[in-house]
């Protein structure tokens, strides 16, 4: 049985579905491998606790004299690039890794969960990293929802539909959540321009051939 920690450990009672194991016939030794899953309790009672407590019962179906065995065991949270998922019945929650290509925003909120990598960010080991390559981004952070939304890009790029975008010749970017904004007439930039400052004067040269 598993059982909460303060609950008087019974079928009733337990968190997870009753389990049987029988023993070798030679030795009488049973051996158990069995995935273990925490309690799920009211976190508010928890106080400056960072661990919950769950009790494991053994007993011998055959032998009720036998006295049962009680062991505590201690969960913690999940760790950076895990994330909690509610199991059995809401009772129980384990910790489960986010893939290659995910971030989790705080492990140990069920609302959260694993969610895939936005374009131009890169996820390492589970968090989100703004920087791809030379381009930074500015994200929101969303704790309700786990999401983190493009807020900005740097100087030289404009945000366009959720997207960092590299400024066109003859325009300049601010960076942020601006848009591209035109050079003054009779002027140009270049590429990635940051500002006016980058908005040079030309001269045009009419060649006419006979």
């Amino acid at each position: 049985l598993f059982c909460r920690k303060d609950d008087a450990c019974s079928k009733n009672t337990a968190v997870t579905t009753v389990n049987f194991y029988n023993s070798a016939p030679e030795s009488g030794v049973f051996h158990i491998v069995q995935e273990f899953q925490c309690p799920v309790v009211d976190e508010q009672t928890l106080g400056s606790s960072p661990f919950i407590y769950g009790m494991i019962q053994i007993s011998m179906v055959r032998y009720d004299s036998i006295e049962k065995l009680n062991i505590l065991v201690r969960c913690g949270w999940c760790r950076k690039g895990e994330s909690r998922n509610i199991g059995y019945g809401v009772q129980t929650w384990t910790c489960e890794k986010c893939g290659a290509n995910q971030y989790v925003m705080d492990p140990n909120n069920v609302a959260h969960g694993c969610k895939d990598c936005p374009a131009q960010a890169s996820c390492d080991d589970g968090s989100l990293n703004p920087l791809v390559g030379d381009l930074k981004t500015h994200w929101k952070a969303d704790t309700a929802s786990g999401v983190y939304t493009l807020q900005g890009c740097l100087a030289g790029y404009s945000l366009l539909k959720g997207l960092c975008i590299v400024c066109k010749p003859r325009t300049y970017c601010k960076g942020d959540a601006s848009a591209a904004l035109a050079c003054p007439t009779g002027t140009h930039s270049a590429s990635a321009s940051t500002s006016a400052d980058n908005c040079i004067e030309v001269e045009t040269v009419v060649l006419i051939l006979t």
